[in-house]
């Protein structure tokens, strides 16, 4: 799952995701993210490490999870509060392999991504 924006007249994907809130773990911050922004629930044990890293100064976590339905996919929360003409959040599935094209700024990221399919 990736989100496509739309922010003042920019266009890129990212990925859902937020700051950790003290005493959660990198697990509770995914699925309580998601939850919030998303309305989307994944249970802990679907949640696999994929890697961190430091990124603008700041540590980031990412996980996979292997989504056997797909569910549809709506925005909720702070996201849709701020929606606007010229500032969409957009929730999409997307390949795994069209990964790396859509976060050319996240590059051994989404390799890591693909790799792990194979």
């Amino acid at each position: 799952m990736l989100v496509e924006r739309f922010k003042d007249r920019r266009h890129y994907w990212t990925v859902p995701g937020g700051g950790i809130l003290a005493g959660e773990t990198p697990t509770k911050t995914v699925q309580r993210e998601l939850d919030e922004e998303l309305l989307f629930q994944v249970q802990a044990d679907q949640l696999e490490f994929l890697t961190r890293v430091v990124r603008l100064g700041q540590p980031e976590t990412y996980f996979v999870a292997d989504e056997q339905v797909t569910p549809e996919l709506s925005v909720h929360s702070v996201e849709l509060a701020r929606s606007t003409a010229t500032n969409r959040y957009q929730p999409q599935w997307v390949p795994r392999q069209d990964v790396p094209a859509k976060l050319p700024y996240l590059a051994d990221v989404a390799r890591l991504v693909v790799e792990r399919e194979a």
